[in-house]
């Protein structure tokens, strides 16, 4: 069965791993020794084996022998010239030794930057510009090329300045429905003065000013009163994911990768919630695909900001004994095919449509 690295172009998202620090220096003509370099590709295969042939189609890169992994536009790479012109050793963050090869036309050097302590900045207006190298022309160097833009009041960190301080080095990440980060961070540049740091700001503990909010979310906000968090309170926050360990999600399997792991995390799970006997139907509840919720927040720590997280959805329906009890491949196949869309939705109660609106 054909596999398919995804990296379609994303929506907005939001929070930023800066997990490996990777950084890089012009245009893709690398030296023996090694640089760090930026994606500028949608999507960039990353190959076994340099000059090995790979196809790509609608942002996807299909399957091959010599294909075990992506980067996407953002990521920052450490790379050294290979023997093979044109090619590029992807070298790892941990002990430097060759993870792979990537093409060095989807490459672009990483300029000099000051480094500072990691910092959280918010979007000051709806959609400031981010760019993937400060002063670049191309079109592909402005994210909202790709898709991607921030909200006013969705924060990001900031690992560093360019030009005299004007260009912060900016953190982001994007849905994993739409193919995930690659390897290593993501970064981009954004204007300071599209941007208010969030240690410095006075956080207003009053009614939102609807001005203050994204145009898209100009109601629903509601006065609310902050908390303040304790370093250790961060801390635990960041350190969150890692609980979440493979052998919890997946009990017993100790894998990570392949089709059959990526099917059994899709979170589309169905459950008889009851039986009725006289009419010979099962009430059959489930999720399907996660739904982006916006929350107002004004606490201590940043002010009055937006944030954005995801909560389950919900679909509630009867289904006649007949027909057997729906299994959870049954389930998959309605919620991931686009083409039953409308049939999906008609199997919402009608008190979660409600909601929605």
């Amino acid at each position: 069965m054909k596999t398919l690295y995804t990296a379609k172009l994303p929506r907005v998202l939001l929070f930023c791993a800066l997990s490996a620090v990777l950084c890089l220096a012009s245009a893709p003509a690398l030296a023996a020794e090694s640089g760090y370099y930026s994606v500028f590709a949608e999507v960039l295969p990353i190959m076994d084996k340099p000059g090995a042939k790979y196809t790509i189609t609608d942002g996807e890169v299909e399957d091959s022998e010599n294909v075990w992994g992506i980067v996407v536009y953002g990521n920052r790479l450490e790379l050294r010239a290979s023997k093979l012109k044109g090619w590029s050793e992807l070298l790892s963050p941990e002990d430097g030794g060759t993870l792979g090869y990537v093409e060095t036309s989807g490459v672009e050097n990483f300029p000099e930057y000051d480094k500072t302590e990691v910092r959280y900045y918010m979007a000051a207006k709806d959609s400031p510009e981010l760019v993937l190298l400060p002063g670049g022309k191309d079109k592909k160097n402005d994210l909202s090329s790709y898709g991607y833009r921030l909200l006013k009041g969705e924060a990001v960190p900031s690992e560093g300045v360019h030009g005299n301080g004007e260009m912060l080095l900016l953190g982001f990440e994007t849905d994993y429905t739409t193919g995930g980060g690659g390897i290593g961070g993501r970064y981009v540049w954004g204007r300071k003065e599209d941007f208010i740091a969030l240690n410095s700001y006075e956080p207003d503990n009053g009614r939102l000013d609807p001005k203050r909010l994204p145009s898209e979310v100009r109601k629903g906000f509601e006065e609310v009163s902050g908390i303040e968090l304790t370093r250790e309170d961060y801390e635990e926050i960041k350190t969150l994911a890692r609980s979440f360990r493979g052998n919890i999600l997946l009990p017993g399997t100790g894998e990570f990768y392949g089709d059959n792991v990526y099917e059994q995390l899709k979170m589309a799970l169905i459950a008889d919630a009851a039986t009725n006997g006289w009419d010979k139907t099962a009430l059959e509840a489930a999720t399907g695909t996660p739904r982006k919720i916006y929350v107002f927040v004004n606490d201590k720590s940043g002010g009055a900001r937006l944030a954005r997280g995801y909560v389950y959805s919900y679909y509630e329906f009867e289904r006649p004994l007949s027909d057997g009890r729906m299994t959870d491949d049954e389930w998959k196949k309605i919620v991931y095919d686009e083409a039953r869309a409308e049939e999906l939705e008609g199997l919402r109660p009608a008190w979660y449509r409600e909601l929605e609106k």
